[in-house]
């Protein structure tokens, strides 16, 4: 094949370097539009007639798109080198203009409250505010949580105290060296490692992975109990019925469905039993070392994969499902959008990154093996999926996070089970055995995460002086009650919180890969029940599209898909049993 672009072309969609001055032109520039926007519309807002409001939100999609440009810039840099102290220096200094400008911008909150909860639903549903339909919905949702202008400036200015702590959690994590036999390995090496044919390269990578950041300890518990009491405060001080509450509902999700997603995961944690005691059978053990949890068994299948090979095999599988996706995927590699291999300095694991009027960019670490190619097929879905929504309105555009997982794990999903089609059945209990761990990984412990996180935050909320001692405790719980009795629990497993990034930028966001895969297995049963297969994928096409536009229980619904109902959940469920089973009735 014709030599596939491995490193992101900056230069062509953003700027030359720090020093270019289209960067200082373009904050320039969007400052002295803000002023202009804030003396048009401050103190204005809540009169505006139903013309005119339609024109203040036009006039707000065009707000900030410079600093939205370098903000992406500076994050793509710090990404290829964390330890670049200009880039940091520069993003502190942007965070901080950002700040500024969000200030003067509160009066809207204010102003919103004047307007009241009744005419935001009014304007909802007339056909000339269609395009903001949601984002006027999700106004009237939060308006009992806006404080006054004086309130909210002084939480934007403890804003940029704590972000301090979330960019010191990420510099000093990065900054690790995992010395492994006398070598240095990065991350995501490391992470590879635990997953080697070698029980004693395993051992040692989980072991070097949990102690370097149990020497640390100290720091990140202090850091972790600053974003719990930051979320408390926030809790409190805005009236909000619970921990998790912020997050139901940027997620726009109701309370008791997340509860009912929790509830049904951990209800099922005897699957994750079954599965590690397969493996174990399997692996001729009678119970698991945690170094085994994710161990491959013994195969001649094929499971080392270059890049090269990985991309040629998603590539073919994806043009079987959709000729979109796959022109859409061959042309964010030709265009320098994904940067592909691990370095020192450059971030671990992987992501995807898009916003309206923003091209996707894709972040990967590859390493030979079969999980970089389900990587790669995930965060190309989300590509895809950033793509598809640029059709919407930028208040709009994003879906929630619970949605946000959709096309990333449809993908996976889809490759994963053409690439069992017509192979050897000792290669597919392998592959098998494979999926289950990653489907384990996102869809179960993702809620263990949750899990802890909720008594952690609520422990806080009741006015208990949390430690890092306590955290550990706290896992070490969750960490036994997930494995239950197939797993030998080391004493340093009690770190494992601490290394999961999620729960210190981002608190309660993991159970939207949970709901994800619960979704993408429905809508993957619905791909393979349906007779007519492209009318699915258009249905399906239409939810990706619809980025943020509906709420996702309504938007799932129009869908046949219902997400209250026992069955939605119960229908994932089947699948990762189906798969336990077909391992389980071989090598008995």
């Amino acid at each position: 094949m014709s030599k596939v672009k491995t490193e992101w072309d900056l230069k062509k969609y953003y700027y030359d370097s720090l020093q270019d001055e289209r960067i200082e032109e373009g904050i320039k520039s969007d400052l002295s539009d803000l002023e202009l926007f804030v003396d048009k519309y401050k103190g204005n807002i809540a009169a505006l007639n139903d013309e005119d409001f339609l024109t203040y939100m036009n006039d707000s999609e065009t707000l900030l798109k410079n600093l939205t440009k370098v903000h992406y810039f500076y994050s793509y840099l710090n990404t290829l080198d964390t330890q670049d102290q200009e880039v940091i220096k520069k993003s502190g200094e942007l965070s901080n203009i950002w700040a500024d400008a969000s200030q003067k911008l509160l009066f809207i909150d204010e102003e919103y409250k004047n307007i009241g909860y009744s005419k935001f639903i009014e304007r909802s549903e007339m056909e000339m505010f269609s395009d903001y339909k949601n984002a006027l919905f999700n106004s009237a949702d939060n308006l009992k949580y806006i404080l006054t202008e004086g309130q909210e400036n002084n939480l934007i200015e403890m804003g940029k105290v704590i972000s301090i702590f979330d960019d010191m959690y990420t510099e000093l994590t990065n900054s690790f060296d995992f010395v492994i036999d006398g070598e240095p390995k990065t991350k995501s090496e490391v992470y590879a490692m635990r997953m080697s044919k070698d029980e004693s390269e395993r051992e040692k990578a989980t072991n070097a992975l949990l102690d370097k950041y149990g020497e640390h300890q100290i720091v990140l518990g202090n850091l972790y109990k600053s974003v719990c009491k930051e979320n408390v405060a926030s809790v409190n001080i805005r009236k909000m019925e619970g921990v998790m509450s912020s997050r139901n509902i940027s997620e726009e999700m109701d309370n008791d469905v997340v509860n009912t997603l929790l509830d049904s995961v951990k209800a099922k944690y005897s699957l994750y039993h079954a599965h590690l005691k397969n493996k174990a059978r399997i692996m001729g053990k009678d119970k698991l070392e945690m170094h085994d949890v994710f161990a491959p068994i013994e195969s001649k299948a094929k499971s080392d994969f270059s890049f090269e090979e990985g991309y040629e095999f998603y590539m073919d599988k994806i043009k079987g499902f959709d000729q979109e996706f796959y022109e859409y995927s061959q042309k964010i590699f030709e265009d320098g959008r994904v940067s592909v291999f691990p370095k020192k300095g450059k971030m671990g694991g992987a992501y995807a990154s898009y916003n309206k009027d923003k091209e996707s960019f894709v972040m990967l670490n590859h390493v030979p093996d079969f999980n970089s190619i389900m990587t790669l097929a995930h965060e190309l879905g989300h590509a895809i999926h950033g793509w598809y929504s640029q059709e919407q309105k930028g208040s709009v555009y994003h879906s929630p996070l619970s949605l946000a997982e959709t096309a990333s794990i449809f993908n996976e999903t889809f490759v994963f089970e053409e690439m069992l089609k017509g192979l050897p059945e000792e290669d597919v209990e392998f592959y098998i055995m494979k999926n289950l761990d990653d489907i384990f990984s996102t869809m179960f412990r993702q809620v263990m995460y949750v899990d802890f996180e909720r008594e952690c935050h609520t422990r806080t909320l009741n006015g208990e002086e949390l430690s890092y001692e306590d955290f550990n405790a706290i896992w070490l719980e969750k960490t036994k009650e997930y494995y239950g009795e197939s797993v030998n629990v080391t004493d340093n497993a009690k770190y494992g919180w601490s290394v999961i990034p999620h729960i210190f930028h981002t608190p309660f966001y993991c159970y939207s890969y949970s709901f994800g895969n619960i979704l993408s297995f429905n809508l993957y049963k619905m791909y393979k029940d349906a007779d007519n297969k492209e009318e699915f994928i258009e249905m399906y096409k239409s939810i990706l599209k619809a980025g943020g536009s509906k709420r996702p229980k309504d938007l799932l619904i129009e869908k046949g898909i219902d997400i209250t109902s026992v069955d939605f959940y119960n229908k994932a469920f089947e699948v990762v049993e189906a798969f336990i089973e077909q391992v389980g009735t071989q090598r008995v």
